[in-house]
């Protein structure tokens, strides 16, 4: 009983993760771009899907850590009205529940990238989406 419980758990949090993913990819791309990518790329629906869960990180840190990583003064922007936003506005919206990865104009690497944000001591994280790990 205890299994069937935990399954039953695992399958609805997994089923909510994929529904806020496909809610994130929707607000950037659109409701068809979503729908013809879960069909025809899947491996692209799982590559947005993987950003949205694991592509950015912000963390404080020591800049001298960090020194010759490059820095950010403004945050690029995907589809908008506006092409940057703040280092300020940038945290804000991370520290949000309303946080949403693709709204930012970063391509991930094979390897993870660095950028220190302006004169604050947090860097910003692009986590590598090489899903053939």
């Amino acid at each position: 009983m205890k299994k069937l419980l935990l399954s039953a758990c695992i399958l609805c949090a997994s089923f909510s993760f994929a529904q806020n993913n496909d809610a994130q990819i929707q607000e950037v791309f659109g409701e068809a771009y979503l729908t013809d990518i879960k069909t025809s790329n899947p491996g692209l629906y799982s590559y947005f899907s993987n950003f949205c869960e694991n592509g950015i990180r912000i963390e404080e840190t020591m800049h001298e850590k960090y020194a010759d990583a490059p820095v950010l003064n403004q945050i690029p922007l995907r589809n908008s009205e506006k092409s940057f936003i703040s280092i300020e506005e940038f945290i804000a919206d991370y520290n949000s529940s309303e946080f949403n990865p693709l709204k930012y104009l970063f391509t991930p690497a094979f390897e993870t990238q660095v950028f220190r944000l302006g004169s604050t001591s947090y860097v910003v994280f692009i986590d590598s989406q090489n899903l053939s790990k």
